[in-house]
């Protein structure tokens, strides 16, 4: 789990330090098998894609395994890329952040099998498919 998860979790539930919660919106990154956002330079087809801190994510509730979890309300769209460079990318991760560009990295999910991107190939994490969660420790 990312360390700025835990700070939001431990500042929302006693009010120490600063919230790292952005106002507004978080930002969804894909990243390669390198951790290299993709968005970034040449990657410009793949802006992060903002979902509403308020309202973008359903209530939480119980997951697998006994996790507690909050799932994404809304399918997250990602724009076809007209040009890819060297004609295909693989996606490895999904970060959630808390700006478009820096900001703070909340959650980094590895997505349980690559994902190749061809020319023209959209992007989209179904709603309900951008989940975060917590789960106690044994």
């Amino acid at each position: 789990m990312v360390e700025a998860f835990m700070d939001l979790v431990l500042a929302y539930l006693f009010g120490a330090g600063s919230d790292p919660r952005p106002s507004t919106n978080y930002y969804v990154r894909l990243l390669d098998t390198t951790g290299t956002e993709i968005s970034a330079g040449a990657w410009t087809d793949y802006a992060p894609v903002a979902i509403a801190r308020n309202g973008g994510f359903g209530s939480p509730g119980a997951g697998a395994g006994g996790r507690r979890q909050v799932a994404s309300s809304a399918d997250v769209e990602f724009s076809e890329a007209a040009q890819v460079p060297g004609g295909s990318v693989t996606v490895r991760y999904v970060v959630l952040a808390t700006a478009d560009t820096g900001g703070t990295e909340v959650l980094r999910y590895q997505l349980p099998q690559d994902k190749i991107i061809q020319n023209g190939d959209p992007v989209v994490i179904p709603a309900g498919q951008l989940i975060a969660f917590l789960q106690a420790a044994a």
